[in-house]
């Protein structure tokens, strides 16, 4: 059974999941994850808020030794290493992620990206897309067959993104 890391961050099982985040009625800010006070302001005037599926990659690095507590994948000589991606969703907020490519020659700033939702170790985790490139044996049948590049997001909070005054 997939059960989600937790079930408060996105709309999944949706089919078309999204992240759910909070925006700020005083001041317009938008968060993720969901919070009750808005961290530009302090205002208690947060709503949830669907984000964007589609975004770029505006920064990213390769993991290449296991991280500490509570990361419960491979260590030791089975430990694969992984790429980290920062991704602006629309012009709305950014979101840190891992990234399923983690080969530096295939990981682009700027890439286009887009989020889908997929379930391993039964556990739901977050992944976005690339059309037009190589996906390797990581992606899903959809993005297989549109030859799209995946990255796993969500872990962890989001650089908040205040709208232009």
């Amino acid at each position: 059974m997939q059960k989600a890391i937790d079930p408060t961050i996105s709309t999944w099982p949706e089919e078309n999941p999204q992240l759910i985040g909070s925006a700020c009625g005083a001041c317009g800010a938008t968060v993720f994850p969901r919070q009750s006070h808005c961290p530009k302001c302090s205002d208690a005037e947060m709503s949830d808020t669907l984000l964007p599926r589609r975004g770029t990659v505006i920064a990213w690095t390769t993991q290449g030794f296991p991280p500490g507590a509570p990361y419960i994948g491979p260590t030791g000589k089975d430990f694969v290493p992984f790429g980290v991606g920062l991704v602006q969703l629309g012009d709305v907020v950014r979101v840190e992620g891992r990234l399923t490519e983690n080969d530096p020659e295939k990981l682009q700033f700027g890439m286009e990206v887009s989020s889908w939702s997929r379930a391993r170790c039964g556990r739901s985790q977050r992944e976005t897309s690339k059309p037009g490139t190589s996906a390797g044996s990581r992606s899903s049948p959809a993005a297989r067959a549109g030859g799209q590049r995946t990255v796993r997001l969500p872990r962890g909070r989001a650089t908040p993104h205040h709208p232009a005054p």
